[in-house]
């Protein structure tokens, strides 16, 4: 029978480590979040290292990483299994990225349902975002309709969105 070996020597060292230069092991461990971030969304736009920032600020201030997502409305009547699959993908993504760094607060998202985006489009029927809000709240994750997100940023949109167009949008 084989005996597991004892490693609280080696926790103790690590974490003896990780208290006498925490700068040094949050890079460490944001540089890392960032490349399993970079697996799963190839195409991710980072300049100046952003993304490693906000991990790093996050890791040392103890508190869960924050990721956003914009969803949009398509002319889709009514939520499906896709819906509920992505939505859980985006959920064991964060719970994922946040294990394999040992981050203990975890992740959070919150969806930008693009009610906006969907009018200018054509598409006035928000019962699909409805549907999704409450889903992904049922998940855990916060919610923001962008017609309350561009109120909040006091950005205007025409009362009649018939008015935008792709040339003076």
């Amino acid at each position: 029978m084989l005996m597991k070996p004892d490693l609280s020597e080696h926790k103790a060292t690590i974490a003896a480590s990780r208290a006498s230069d925490p700068e040094r092991v949050a890079g460490k461990l944001a540089n890392l979040a960032y490349l399993i971030l970079k697996q799963q969304f190839r195409h991710i736009h980072n300049p100046g290292e952003i993304a490693q920032d906000q991990f790093r600020k996050c890791i040392l201030a103890g508190k869960p990483f924050r990721f956003s997502a914009f969803y949009g409305m398509g002319g889709k009547a009514d939520l499906d299994s896709h819906d509920y699959d992505w939505l859980n993908q985006l959920v064991q993504f964060g719970q994922s990225i946040s294990a394999s760094v040992g981050h203990q607060p975890g992740s959070h998202f919150s969806l930008l349902l693009a009610d906006v985006h969907g009018q200018v489009n054509g598409y006035t029927d928000l019962r699909y975002l409805y549907q999704i809000e409450s889903l992904a709240q049922s998940m855990g994750m916060d919610t923001i309709w962008m017609s309350q997100w561009y109120q909040d940023q006091h950005i205007l949109v025409p009362e009649n969105l018939s008015d935008i167009s792709p040339e003076t949008a």
